[in-house]
């Protein structure tokens, strides 16, 4: 199995309306949790919603929107 190019690997994705969804519900609840934890005196780490974003959401985008669900 030949690896594609690297200009494949960053050009190629897809618009999919469920993937989307997921991602604006994932959004929303993490915020409404933040929300309800600082309503509660609970100080939540900027570092952890870094992390979520870009590791957790992010990583879910390149697989499912990216090449590989491409």
């Amino acid at each position: 199995m030949r690896t594609p190019p690297f200009d494949a690997l960053l050009t190629t994705w897809r618009a999919d309306p469920a993937t989307l969804v997921v991602l604006v519900a994932a959004t929303i609840s993490y915020a409404l949790g933040i929300r309800r934890a600082a309503r509660h005196g609970v100080v939540w780490p900027r570092r952890r919603t870094v992390l979520f974003f870009a590791l957790g959401l992010g990583s879910y985008v390149v697989v499912e929107l990216g090449f590989l669900g491409a």
